[in-house]
């Protein structure tokens, strides 16, 4: 499991039960659509920050923490 996922899971004060599937397992059930899953998506907040854009929160965990209270509140 990633460090997005783990923390998303922790922040709604769960855990993941769901084994670490091997890449090429995916592939075979997803095929083309398989490197969605696998290679994710490479953001860099630095550069973001860089073009002058403000967070609200200094991390994802904070941020998640924060949304995932509004949610069960709702």
């Amino acid at each position: 499991m990633n460090d997005f996922a783990y923390i998303l899971l922790r922040s709604f004060g769960r855990s993941s039960f769901l084994p670490n599937i091997p890449g090429f397992v995916i592939k075979l059930l997803y095929g083309d659509m398989a490197a969605m899953l696998l290679n994710g998506s490479r953001i860099s907040a630095e550069k973001i920050r860089n073009k002058g854009f403000k967070f609200n929160y200094d991390t994802i965990a904070r941020s998640l923490e924060n949304s995932s209270k509004s949610v069960i509140k709702s």
